[in-house]
């Protein structure tokens, strides 16, 4: 009697076993179905119950994960807000991290990443976003660009000594990285360190000896060192390349009042009011030689 009992219990068991199997396998399979037809909610509702039948399905892990970033990736980037990217990081954290060792899921979880990281820059919380951007080098310490938007994240919260950090890793990974030696560049300004800031100019104009951002941002080191004519020779190299370039103007007519010669600082005026005149730009825009005597501005990313 109880080997009966025992070999009915056991039997049931594997019945069990068999009926939760096939439940799982049901799942998936709609789960399949649904994001082969783009139907994403209700991919993403049958992987989940196929991984809370089977919590070591790394089939429906996985699923989860890539169903997750092809929604993201098919949502127009004007649509996708801080929240939708948030709410898919929720559900692609704890079913990634048991395949965290497949290549494609931490490219999908590095990807969801930094579609979090451009949003809250974009908001303007530029902590949450240093923050996602860490996330991102932390599953790809090789990634030129996550160094890069680290490093910019923190330069906008005025943390320039960690940012330069990144950034030497970032065009120490990508000798050929414009921006990076610019924005380094920025960060040294930042931290008085004009010396430094002018050799990654000069870098990153080796590079680009057509970047009018290069060549003003040299001329705005050369002025904290007093190499003015240096400065005003970078400068109209930068008019040169780009004869709309404002603050260049601005920049040239600064340093031409720091040596007090009006006629120069007329003469910037004048040219800027022939191209303005020209080209049509609205009125609303002062002249070069408007404004007081601060230090030169630099031409940031995004300017």
């Amino acid at each position: 009697m109880a080997r009966s009992v025992r070999l009915i219990f056991a039997l049931g068991l594997v019945a069990s076993v068999v009926l939760i199997a096939g439940c799982t396998d049901a799942n998936l399979k709609k789960a399949r179905r649904y994001q082969e037809d783009k139907n994403y909610d209700q991919a993403i509702r049958y992987y989940q119950m196929a991984i809370r039948k089977d919590p070591d399905n790394r089939s429906a892990r996985y699923g989860l994960v890539e169903t997750v970033s092809e929604q993201l990736a098919q949502t127009p980037q004007d649509a996708l807000t801080a929240e939708m990217v948030e709410q898919a990081m929720v559900e692609v954290r704890s079913a990634a991290q048991p395949l965290m060792d497949d290549a494609n899921v931490k490219r999908y979880v590095s990807i969801i990443h930094q579609l979090l990281a451009r949003r809250y820059a974009e908001q303007g919380e530029d902590d949450k976003a240093a923050e996602a951007w860490a996330e991102v080098i932390k599953i790809d310490p090789t990634l030129a660009e996550g160094h890069y938007n680290l490093g910019m994240a923190l330069a906008k919260q005025g943390k320039s000594g960690e940012a330069i950090r990144h950034f030497e890793k970032a065009v120490d990974m990508n000798p050929y990285f414009l921006e990076g030696y610019l924005s380094m560049g920025n960060a040294l300004i930042s931290e008085q360190r004009f010396d430094e800031a002018v050799k990654n100019y000069q870098k990153a104009l080796e590079i680009n000896p057509d970047a009018p951002e290069a060549r003003h941002n040299l001329a705005v080191a050369y002025s904290h060192l007093d190499k003015k004519e240096e400065a005003i020779k970078e400068l109209e190299k930068a008019i040169e390349l780009q004869p709309g370039f404002f603050m260049a103007y601005r920049s040239l007519s600064k340093i031409y009042k720091g040596m007090e010669d009006t006629e120069q600082v007329a003469e910037i005026d004048k040219r800027w009011e022939e191209y303005a005149k020209a080209h049509a730009v609205p009125e609303q825009i002062e002249q070069p030689g408007a404004g007081g005597d601060s230090d030169l501005p630099l031409q940031t990313s995004g300017d």
